[in-house]
């Protein structure tokens, strides 16, 4: 209640402000209170969500983990990545048009979304499960546990998520892997360890360059062809690099297809 307060005293001028200014004031906050009023309910969501079955997603099936590296424009891998049994693909790749479909593939069977809405970077795009079902989106992974967890979920399932297969990711296998990096993983480390801990036949990945060369400018809309600031997101592309080469040597079905940062 006290945050309120301050918000409603930060805006005391208000009504000396214009009606534009009044009405972004206004947006704020009831933005702010939806978050509230609906956190306690996210929660609730959360607690009753499937946790992701890596077995039953991947066993014995030829998966393609396809990332917004900017290097697969142009490399008419779309058809490729078509063919494999299981596509997985990230956040705001859902909202790749049909002219990125000759390099990144129509198919999309597994989204990885962290359910942050916004335009920014850092936020994970439009939140539309309705769109994304009509898209042939087959299940959705919210791989994280975080401060705005509850938030995120309630406005998901607000928005259609129930007609979606939808799961979690245990919060003590994402801080055990966390604990493993020293840092927080990206969902594409994530997505990677997944499907070999599904015992996949095989994991091809396409469009992953470990933050060294930039996304595809579709992929940050109107802030185009940004490389993350790991620091701000507290991932380590150096650790993901290094546990990432154990993988393929010891799993002997990790296959890095393009760009490959190992050849």
């Amino acid at each position: 209640m006290h945050e309120l307060f301050y918000r409603l005293v930060k805006y005391q001028s208000l009504f000396e402000k214009s009606l534009e200014e009044r009405e972004g004031v206004a947006k704020k906050i009831l933005r702010y209170l939806y978050i509230k009023i609906s956190s306690p309910f996210g929660f609730l969501f959360y607690k009753n969500m499937e946790p992701v079955s890596c077995s039953s997603l991947f066993e014995n099936k030829i998966v393609a983990i396809v990332g917004p590296a900017a290097d697969l424009s142009g490399q008419g891998l779309g058809d490729k990545i078509d063919q494999a049994d299981v596509v997985v693909k990230f956040n705001r790749m859902i909202d790749f048009d049909q002219s990125q479909e000759v390099d990144y593939g129509e198919k999309i069977d597994i989204l990885f979304h962290g359910l942050l809405p916004g335009g920014k970077v850092g936020n994970c795009g439009k939140i539309e499960p309705l769109r994304w079902k009509k898209k042939g989106l087959g299940a959705v992974i919210y791989p994280f546990y975080l401060e705005s967890t509850g938030y995120c979920v309630a406005n998901y399932f607000i928005k259609g998520g129930a007609t979606l297969r939808t799961y979690k990711l245990l919060p003590e296998k994402y801080y055990h892997i966390s604990d493993m990096l020293k840092s927080r993983p990206t969902s594409g480390m994530l997505a990677i360890i997944l499907a070999l801990k599904g015992d996949a036949k095989r994991v091809d990945v396409y469009g992953f360059s470990f933050f060294k060369t930039q996304h595809n400018s579709d992929y940050f809309k109107g802030k185009n062809s940004l490389l993350v600031d790991e620091k701000k997101f507290n991932h380590s592309s150096d650790k993901e690099f290094e546990l990432v080469e154990r993988l393929i040597k010891e799993s002997g079905k990790l296959n890095f297809v393009f760009p490959n940062p190992f050849s």
